[in-house]
């Protein structure tokens, strides 16, 4: 049997961490967890990382770009409207979020658990978030009065806290985890921000 390279022992151990964080959760990813499921010596591992923290911090660092990498995935220069744009938008994040259980998992231990590590990868997602929030935010009126970025976070947490808890339950008597339900989702979040887009007859009234 032929040695494996360095890029096939890397994505065997994340794949092992993913797997990890998939059925047990990050904090249960560690250098001897790692080993056990991807079936390795655990001295490559030791090779590779400091510790357990090195290893997890490496491994989430992997999902630092995915939501900057679904926003620009979607052009607003390609649709006649904000309103099409915003709707192309949030199908597209319930979507990519719904399929994601390793992204959903990342997201459920930096809310579950305040540490250095959890805090660095919220941080860097959020900061990074930044470096393409104004093509999006720049769709919103300004004339409300109210910071275009606040009403992004409002429909944003919902949308995450509706996802990540899809398979508990259904939520307000609409079963999410299904494909109708996650339409549903799209379609609300639409609805909710097009009073608020440029383009709307209704975008000079105020919030007070």
């Amino acid at each position: 049997m032929s040695r494996r390279t360095n890029k096939e022992i890397e994505q065997s151990i994340y794949q092992a961490a993913g797997k990890i964080a998939v059925k047990k959760g990050v904090e249960h990813i560690s250098l001897r967890s790692v080993a056990e499921e991807a079936e390795m010596d655990i001295g490559v591992l030791n090779r590779r990382f400091k510790d357990d923290d090195d290893l997890i911090r490496e491994y989430t660092k992997r999902y630092d770009f995915f939501i900057n990498d679904l926003l620009v995935s979607v052009n607003p220069d390609e649709f006649t409207s904000p309103r099409s744009y915003f709707e192309s938008l949030a199908n597209v994040f319930v979507k990519q979020l719904h399929r994601n259980k390793e992204m959903q998992a990342i997201m459920r231990w930096e809310m579950s658990y305040d540490t250095a590590l959890t805090r660095r990868s919220a941080r860097k997602r959020d900061e990074l978030l930044s470096e393409v929030l104004p093509q999006i935010s720049s769709r919103i009126s300004p004339s409300y009065g109210c910071d275009p970025n606040a009403i992004l976070a409002v429909l944003v947490a919902g949308m995450y806290y509706i996802v990540l808890r899809e398979n508990r339950s259904s939520f307000c008597g609409i079963v999410f985890n299904s494909k109708e339900g996650r339409k549903t989702l799209s379609e609300a979040l639409s609805i909710i921000i097009a009073p608020f887009l440029e383009d709307s007859s209704t975008s000079s009234r105020s919030l007070d």
